[in-house]
């Protein structure tokens, strides 16, 4: 392992989306405040989901969606920008691995992640109260969110030729996954038949079980959950890896 190359590249993507606090880090924590404060008008603080305060149930929600929408942006957009650029042609050719250039690409997603995550949870700590059941399952939960769409931003970024391809998975598939994946309300609410449907959402495992780390409710499977997540995870990144070595779409 080129450690120290690894660390810089790293520092880099970290840097990059630091310079644009403004942009990276502050809106989604704004986003999930003004949800906090819409849920509170609307729903009101005294409904409760499987014996749990609503604004409390759904704070596990907000911050997995902020998780799974930074982490898939960062990398996404770090990437293509170096494609477009023509720079992605040089980092390749930079003593490091292919797994070391994609870890490093996923660390920036992570840290990202991490970053908002914490920051809704501060935020928000003013309003709700915050509790922790189970902070193994709150990490791993974190890690592989942000493995995976660190994984899929990457994805996204080498198979899109314009920045409107981005936006394709972004609105098309990510948002409504995202939505229908149990962020708002318990999908025991819901048919039998969407019931069934949202257990193939591999979001919703990634909610559940942050949910469960964080409250010690759950609607899934949290044996299946962890399987599913971590398979995803791990699958993801390999891919990216061997895409990256390919050249896939860079150096055809």
């Amino acid at each position: 392992m080129n450690f120290i190359g690894l660390y810089y590249f790293t520092r880099r993507e970290i840097h990059r989306f630091m310079k644009v606090i403004n942009q990276s880090i502050f809106p989604p924590i704004v986003s999930s405040l003004i949800y906090i404060v819409i849920f509170s008008f609307i729903i009101g603080k005294n409904t409760t989901i499987q014996g749990v305060n609503y604004l409390e149930f759904i704070l596990p929600g907000l911050v997995m969606m902020a998780i799974i929408n930074n982490s898939f942006g960062n990398s996404a957009y770090s990437v293509f920008i170096s494609k477009f650029t023509k720079h992605l042609e040089h980092v390749l050719t930079m003593p490091l691995s292919y797994f070391e250039l994609s870890l490093a690409y996923v660390l920036g997603s992570i840290a990202r992640g991490l970053l908002t995550g914490i920051g809704i949870i501060i935020v928000l700590a003013f309003f709700i109260n915050i509790t922790i059941h189970n902070i193994f399952f709150v990490i791993i939960y974190f890690l592989m969110a942000a493995i995976l769409f660190g994984s899929l931003g990457i994805l996204t970024a080498l198979w899109s030729k314009t920045f409107d391809h981005l936006g394709v998975f972004n609105t098309f598939i990510l948002t409504p996954l995202t939505m229908l994946g149990g962020v708002f309300y318990s999908i025991k609410v819901l048919p039998e038949t969407f019931q069934k449907l949202t257990l193939f959402n591999p979001i919703f495992y990634l909610v559940d079980g942050f949910r469960y780390g964080m409250l010690g409710i759950h609607d899934g499977s949290i044996l299946i959950g962890l399987i599913v997540s971590l398979i995803l995870s791990i699958c993801s990144f390999f891919l990216i890896v061997y895409l990256m070595k390919k050249g896939w779409k860079v150096k055809q």
